[in-house]
């Protein structure tokens, strides 16, 4: 298996007394998977990430024992707890992926590891607990999307990577959901052409990278394989951030969160696409407009958030 290795913490900057302790975290996608080793301090530091494809793992616990081998012969580093977050519903310290054949034990990890103390989580309850860690006053962590002015309250986060996550922040606790395979609402023809071709779509197949090509597949009337990573055109870009907008407003509507938050990896990458269409749609409503126009909304730009999240979490 072939890991590339980003390094944060330098062993030559490296003082293992710098921190109280030590844990390896992860952020398990359907697309790519962060393995990590983490110091805490007052916050948690990420030292080194291992990155994975997710499609290339057999077995989890290989990668965990290989990050926790190199922690300890490149750091000194000795590990006994783990937290892991990953794209699918966790129940009992088990996951099974939503989008990709690969479960996460709880039980299987401790048998097969040095770790003693390991928690299984989602992945968007893990970043709804990692937002305390971000600068909103630096658009390389945040970048606002209106000028409403930052509330206290109930959070909504929603993020389009290989599928639509969703999570919320009630009365200051995480909490995962599958909202991302709620039915997507159309409401015009060109909509309900589109619904009838993608076979009643939930938001995940419009809203996520196989959204992009889903959109783009029926605005070109192609069956052309491209990545989402290849889509450029603005219609299609357009309509992905209208579809986007529109399920953040029924999330938050749903919620009576009082912010919005957008993570994953393709906000940052459509930033520009998302400054100029997404408020227009996301405030549009026959009788909730008021409440929407006073709502702000982020989007998440830091990388690392989710492993950061987990990382506090044990």
């Amino acid at each position: 298996m072939h890991f590339k290795k980003e390094v944060f913490v330098s062993k030559e900057n490296f003082k293992i007394k710098d921190y109280s302790k030590f844990i390896i975290c992860a952020d398990i996608g359907g697309t790519k998977t962060d393995v990590a080793i983490a110091g805490i301090k007052e916050k948690p530091e990420i030292i080194f990430i291992h990155k994975i494809k997710s499609a290339e793992i057999n077995n989890f616990v290989d990668i965990i024992n290989e990050t926790l081998r190199i922690a300890k012969e490149e750091y000194d580093i000795n590990i006994d707890t783990g937290c892991f977050a990953a794209a699918g519903p966790v129940k009992d310290g088990f996951v099974k992926l939503t989008n990709l054949d690969l479960t996460i034990d709880k039980e299987t990890i401790i048998k097969n590891s040095f770790l003693r103390n390991v928690k299984i989580m989602n992945d968007f309850e893990a970043l709804a607990n990692g937002l305390k860690f971000l600068n909103k006053n630096n658009e390389k962590d945040i970048v606002k999307l209106n000028k409403n002015p930052d509330v206290k309250g109930d959070v909504c986060l929603l993020g389009a990577g290989t599928g639509l996550g969703v999570g919320f922040i009630i009365d200051g606790e995480a909490y995962a959901s599958e909202a991302g395979h709620m039915e997507f609402p159309a409401e015009n023809d060109f909509e309900c052409n589109l619904v009838k071709k993608l076979k009643n779509p939930e938001y995940e197949d419009l809203v996520s990278g196989k959204g992009l090509v889903n959109i783009y597949q029926f605005l070109h009337k192609t069956k052309k394989t491209i990545t989402p990573e290849e889509i450029t055109d603005s219609k299609t870009l357009e309509l992905f951030v209208k579809f986007y907008a529109r399920a953040a407003k029924n999330m938050v509507l749903m919620s009576m969160s009082k912010s919005v938050y957008l993570a994953g990896g393709i906000a940052p990458r459509l930033i520009s696409f998302l400054k100029k269409g997404f408020i227009k749609e996301f405030v549009k409503s026959k009788k909730m407009s008021t409440l929407l126009k006073k709502m702000p909304v982020y989007v998440i730009m830091k990388r690392n958030a989710t492993l950061l999240g987990a990382a506090s979490a044990i």
